[in-house]
């Protein structure tokens, strides 16, 4: 949380059908790393907007990689190559 806000680093999503009498599922994970969250909702406004779905999205409920780490380690770089780095990190708690 910063400012006492939660925001959301990273979505999930997963769709479940039956095969064979088994259930299945496939699903994927997003994470923001180096995104610009205001710029992110504005186009998913748009596309909302087109559809006419009602929806719409808030860049403060949303945040990246890159600005949690700035918010944890004020007044530093991040990391040079912090997609790359978190990108190695991630490869290697999956492969252990």
């Amino acid at each position: 949380a910063v400012d006492g806000i939660a925001r959301k680093i990273a979505g999930t999503a997963q769709y479940w059908r039956r095969s064979g009498g088994q259930p299945a599922v496939l699903a994927h994970a997003l994470l923001l790393v180096e995104a610009d969250p205001q710029q992110l909702c504005d186009q998913a406004n748009r596309f909302e907007a087109a559809l006419e779905s009602g929806r719409s999205y808030h860049s403060r409920a949303l945040t990246s990689v890159a600005q949690a780490w700035l918010a944890a380690h004020p007044g530093q770089t991040p990391p040079f190559d912090l997609s790359g780095t978190v990108k190695q990190r991630i490869t290697a708690a999956l492969i252990g």
